[in-house]
C-alpha cells in the first residue's frame, strides 16, 4: 500500500489541486465542474480503490452499535460484565464482505482507583491467519487503521456540536473521576474505511501507550495519567460500544 500522502504527488492529484485553487483563489467558476465534493480511499486489505461520493458522511451509511463484551465485539447487547485496562476486543470472523466507511465513535463506560486516565484507542484489521493488516502512517511506517485519544478529566461534551458519530470536546474545564464510580467517556475515533473479506476480522484495542506510533506519542513524564488502574464495563446499564458506519452492498 502507498503512504496516504501519495495521491497528493501523483499527476492526478497535481491536477485536482491546480483545478482547486483555480477556483477558489483565482476565480474561475468552471474549474471544479464534474468534480465529486468528496473523493474516498476505500482500503480493501492492502489494496484501496477510489469512490467519489456528493457528501461526507456517506448518506447511505447504516450506523450500528457493537457491543463490548468479555474480549468480544458484539451485535447484540451482552449481559452485564467488567474487565480490566488494557484490554481488546475481537469481531467474529465476518462470513460475507463488511465495508466500514466514516467516523467512528466509542462510548465507554469506566471506572477507576485514580481521579484521571488517559484512554488510547486503536481499530485493527485483522486477516484470517490472525495478524493484523496495517495501515501506512505519513513516513510510511505501519499504523492502526484508526486511532483515538481521551483524557477522562475532558470527557465534557459541547451538545451543539457534538454529534453520534463525532463527539465533540471543548476542553475548556477538568471533571476530574469519582473513584470507583462508573462514568461515560465518549471517544471520537479518526475517520476510516475497512473493508473485512470472509474470515477476516475488525479488533478494538485499548492500550496504555502510543510510543510505537512516533511521532504521534503522548509520552511526556509529566503529563500522563495512567489507564492500568481502570475497570472497563460493559452490558446491562453499562452498554459500552462502538458506533460504525457500515456501508450497505
Amino acid at each position: 500500500m502507498a503512504r496516504r500522502s501519495h495521491p497528493f504527488y501523483s499527476d492526478w492529484g497535481r491536477e485536482l489541486q491546480l483545478r482547486f485553487l483555480d477556483r477558489f483563489l483565482k476565480g474561475q467558476q468552471d474549474r471544479m465542474e464534474g468534480v465529486a465534493p468528496v473523493k474516498l480511499a476505500i482500503r480493501h486489505g492492502r489494496e484501496h480503490t477510489w469512490r467519489d461520493a456528493a457528501t461526507w458522511p456517506l448518506p447511505e451509511t447504516d450506523w450500528r452499535e457493537l457491543y463490548l463484551g468479555a474480549g468480544t465485539l458484539l451485535w447484540d447487547r451482552p449481559l452485564a460484565g467488567a474487565v480490566r485496562y488494557p484490554a481488546s476486543f475481537d469481531l467474529a470472523p465476518v462470513d460475507e464482505p463488511l465495508e466500514l466507511t466514516g467516523p467512528v465513535t466509542l462510548r465507554l463506560w469506566i471506572s477507576a482507583d485514580v481521579d484521571d486516565a488517559d484512554v488510547m484507542v486503536r481499530l485493527q484489521h485483522i486477516d484470517v491467519g490472525g495478524e493484523p493488516i496495517p495501515a501506512v502512517g505519513p513516513q510510511g511506517q505501519p499504523m492502526p487503521m484508526a486511532i483515538g485519544w481521551l483524557r477522562a478529566s475532558h470527557r465534557e461534551l459541547d451538545p451543539e456540536r457534538s454529534e453520534p458519530y463525532r463527539p465533540w470536546h471543548p476542553h475548556r474545564s477538568s471533571q476530574p473521576l469519582k473513584p470507583g464510580e462508573p462514568t461515560l467517556l465518549e471517544i471520537e475515533i479518526w475517520p476510516t474505511s475497512i473493508t473485512l473479506a470472509p474470515g477476516e476480522r475488525l479488533r478494538l484495542e485499548l492500550v496504555c501507550d502510543d510510543d510505537d506510533l512516533a511521532p504521534l506519542v503522548h509520552n511526556h513524564p509529566a503529563d500522563r495519567r495512567p489507564a492500568d488502574a481502570i475497570t472497563i464495563h460493559f452490558g446491562a446499564a453499562h452498554a459500552s460500544h462502538l458506533l460504525v458506519p457500515v456501508i450497505p452492498d
